[in-house]
């Protein structure tokens, strides 16, 4: 394993002193292809703050160290782990919850949410749950103060009150502050390329079985404001400058910030995506919701479970991971048509509950595997509600690939997912999260 690469503070002082603007394009080119692949994106964001345009990373999976100081980072092009220096506060410890623009966002032991580089160390907070009204705090002793959460009053905005609101009163729930990562925090997808004083956040909340409730956030506006979305949010990206999401309904929505009250409301921008039949075992597992390189074509790819016979008996079968990839034609809108496509062609996709899904060009990263699908866990319930013996991947139980929480899996060959050798089988927590490096 590889020297931890140093934090931003160690290296800013002799990168201050020399200018690299100076540079020309064809020598920074080939510094950069020399570099081993640790120091490639430590010296790449040096270039990068100096104007140079380098070759872009393919995604990067970001893993919890085998001390809370440390991180491991691992590279699908290169095929290898390295250590690195987890920055305190931001990802010492810390669960990550969303990726996007070369950032990481994670959530601590004290419900608190933070974006970070994993590459130069460079982190800010975000805003307090308690910004948003329906949460607040009580016991606040340190380790067991508690977050309690307004169930109700936070359903009825989501439903946007009126009759649709269920008319079962919901009770308080109250959780340890530790509990709210991987309980309540589904997902965090930042706007791209963000910086600490100029980002705008969407949060993903699920609160017992109402799952899904939008919220968002912005450097301009910093508190959580929760939207209406009465079918619920169960993916989202940062997309040509908007968020768009996927309801659990299968309806594509896109978002925006109207007014001068900060809040974010939707419309729908495709029509009812039609369900998966055939080898696909049943209901779908986790929908992701992806844009198409190049064309921005939005693509939903759904994660499920098909039982493979194995031999001549009928107890002879495996239940296994598969995916399929839904494409919305006609240039969206409402009227808009979704195919099932039987490859995405010179494509490879990222998909995992603590990432921003990403589709890459192979031709652009031909170290990739084309008409692939690269997954990391969907699972991050941890705690009390965790039973002992299902390691926090539960809806993995009676799955051959249950502990296959990070693969590859090829929509060509429609077999089984592949583990990437160099990091095993293992699940883990916090659960892994794919980043792409901005440099």
């Amino acid at each position: 394993m590889d020297t931890p690469p140093p934090m931003q503070s160690d290296a800013a002082a002799p990168a201050a002193a020399v200018d690299f603007s100076n540079l020309t394009t064809d020598l920074v080119i080939d510094i950069h292809g020399r570099l081993a692949f640790v120091d490639r994106l430590a010296v790449g964001a040096v270039f990068g703050a100096a104007g140079h345009a380098v070759k872009p990373e393919a995604p990067w999976l970001v893993l919890p160290g085998e001390t809370p100081e440390t991180s491991r980072l691992y590279s699908v092009a290169d095929r290898r782990v390295a250590a690195a220096r987890a920055p305190d506060p931001a990802m010492r410890g810390c669960c990550v919850v969303g990726s996007s623009g070369g950032w990481v966002v994670t959530a601590d032991a004290r419900a608190r949410l933070h974006m970070a580089n994993p590459v130069t160390g460079e982190q800010h907070e975000l805003p307090a749950i308690t910004t948003c009204p329906f949460f607040y705090v009580s016991n606040p002793t340190w380790p067991l103060f508690h977050v309690n959460i307004l169930q109700d009053q936070l359903v009825r905005v989501r439903y946007g009150g009126g009759e649709k609101v269920p008319a079962a009163r919901l009770p308080l729930c109250t959780l340890v502050a530790d509990q709210m990562r991987g309980w309540v925090y589904r997902k965090v997808i930042l706007s791209a390329s963000p910086r600490p004083g100029a980002y705008a956040a969407m949060l993903l909340l699920d609160v017992d079985r109402h799952r899904g409730n939008p919220a968002f956030a912005t450097s301009d506006d910093p508190a959580w404001r929760v939207a209406p979305s009465s079918d619920g949010v169960e993916d989202a990206i940062h997309h040509r400058g908007k968020f768009y999401s996927i309801t659990y309904s299968g309806v594509v929505e896109e978002w925006d910030r109207r007014g001068g009250d900060g809040v974010f409301t939707s419309r729908a921008v495709s029509p009812k995506l039609p369900a998966i039949t055939g080898g696909s075992g049943g209901h779908h597992h986790r929908r992701y919701l992806v844009a198409a390189p190049g064309s921005g074509e939005l693509m939903v790819v759904t994660k499920s479970f098909k039982v493979v016979e194995t031999g001549e008996r009928y107890m002879d079968s495996e239940r296994r991971v598969c995916f399929t990839v839904q494409v919305l034609d006609d240039g969206g809108g409402e009227g808009g048509r979704w195919r099932r496509a039987a490859s995405i062609g010179q494509a490879a996709v990222f998909v995992g509950a603590s990432s921003n899904s990403v589709c890459v060009s192979t031709k652009a990263h031909p170290e990739l595997r084309p008409d692939c699908v690269y997954f990391a866990a969907d699972e991050l319930v941890k705690g009390p509600f965790r039973r002992d013996d299902d390691d926090g991947f539960h809806s993995y139980r009676g799955c051959d690939d249950k502990k296959r929480v990070v693969g590859v899996y090829s929509l060509k060959d429609g077999g089984r997912a592949e583990g990437l050798p160099e990091l095993g089988d293992h699940a883990t927590w916090p659960p892994p999260a794919w980043f792409t490096p901005l440099i």
